[in-house]
């Protein structure tokens, strides 16, 4: 099948890789059951996107989950700082327009006590490592808001 010069080819049931003109590619996975991820690869040695001012770079990630081990990994001299958890990506969310996260934890201070599963309470510093990772918005409306 080829729709507006895109052509498309199953892999193992899994996952379908399109194509056109054998330069650009986006592969669709299958996730969990029903949702799916796309990903798109610019052509080799070609700048991903043009330089024009009408285009805009949105980068959304998927849920920030602060389990107790990742709560405890912030943890240094009786401070937390979680700025090396986003390291590895701090230049991919700085070259976007806008960057987006869903924080699925509460931040109601250490009174109630840092944990994870299934109430979540993390400590403030994660707020300010998203920050300054090059994350634009941080979205809490989820299942976890009132987990204190």
């Amino acid at each position: 099948m080829a729709t507006k010069g895109w052509q498309y080819q199953e892999q193992m049931g899994a996952g379908i890789l399109f194509y056109r003109d054998g330069i650009g590619m986006t592969a669709l996975s299958r996730m969990y059951s029903s949702f799916f991820m796309v990903i798109e690869l610019p052509p080799p040695n070609q700048e991903p996107y043009p330089a024009d001012s009408t285009c805009v770079t949105l980068t959304a990630t998927g849920d920030i989950l602060m389990h107790n081990t990742i709560i405890a990994s912030g943890l240094n001299n009786n401070k937390y700082d979680f700025l090396n958890l986003y390291s590895p990506v701090k230049h991919l969310l700085e070259a976007a327009d806008y960057a987006s996260v869903n924080l699925e934890t509460a931040l109601a201070g250490p009174a109630s006590g840092y944990t994870g599963y299934p109430l979540f309470n993390s400590p403030d510093s994660i707020a300010r490592a998203l920050k300054e990772s090059g994350f634009d918005l941080v979205v809490t409306a989820n299942n976890h808001i009132l987990d204190r």
